[in-house]
């Protein structure tokens, strides 16, 4: 999966849809969530220095039209500074979940990586 940006575009923010395919009921999972830290971290692809370092990043949840919570998607979203996007390049992303209640770790995406593609801007501010 590859998320495109321009340098120093604040204005889109990363956003993930996290998959539940654990063995917890999605209940006792969506507990643990609320009490869970979440971080994202971006390396870089060519260097593998890393331009963010486990960064707070938030779980967005929007329930169903019925406020179901067996029917909740939820998502990991990071907002990123311009700080973060100050350079353009080719990067692999990752959220890490810390689940404190009973000291485990989770790191998302599972199954595929995920990559952030910084393009450069022709646009500039003063």
């Amino acid at each position: 999966m590859v998320f495109t940006t321009r340098v120093n575009n604040t204005a889109l923010k990363l956003k993930m849809k996290l998959v539940h395919n654990t063995d917890l009921k999605y209940n006792d999972f969506y507990q643990r969530l609320l009490n869970a830290t979440i971080n994202f971290s971006m390396v870089d692809t060519e260097n593998g220095k890393y331009k963010i370092a486990n960064k707070k990043a938030k779980l967005i949840f929007e329930d169903n039209e019925f406020g179901d919570v067996g029917e909740s998607k939820i998502y990991l979203s990071y907002e990123f500074s311009k700080r973060d996007l100050n350079t353009v390049g080719y990067f692999r992303g990752e959220f890490g979940i810390y689940f404190n209640d009973c000291d485990t770790e989770l790191h998302v995406p599972v199954a595929e990586k995920l990559y952030i593609n910084i393009l450069d801007s022709i646009t500039k501010f003063n």
